[in-house]
């Protein structure tokens, strides 16, 4: 086996990567823009990495569920507080048509 063919391999068995790929696809499917890296990624996830999509509850929230998937618009919370996000927007939404 290659040097690259090494690599390769790594790259596509490491379970890090594939819950970026995932979540990114998970955007992407979703017509929301992803702006970022893997390695942005990571330090987003910081110390909780280990926990997000493992039952846990942690999620990758949006600010008031709108923009993109980025490290200034997001933030590490549960089903609850993205629910209470999408909420608010959803009634300021409603205000504004009103």
């Amino acid at each position: 086996m290659t040097n690259a063919e090494y690599k390769a391999r790594s790259r596509e068995n490491n379970p890090i990567r594939t819950k970026y790929q995932y979540q990114k696809d998970a955007a992407a499917k979703r017509g929301i823009e992803w702006q970022f890296t893997l390695e942005s990624w990571i330090a987003f996830w910081g110390e909780f990495i280990h926990l997000r999509g493992n039952g846990s509850g942690l999620m990758m929230c949006r600010l008031n569920d709108i923009g993109p998937y980025s490290s200034d618009n997001c933030y590490i919370g549960n089903m609850s507080t993205n629910r209470n996000d999408m909420q608010r927007r959803k009634d300021e939404q409603h205000r504004n048509e009103v």
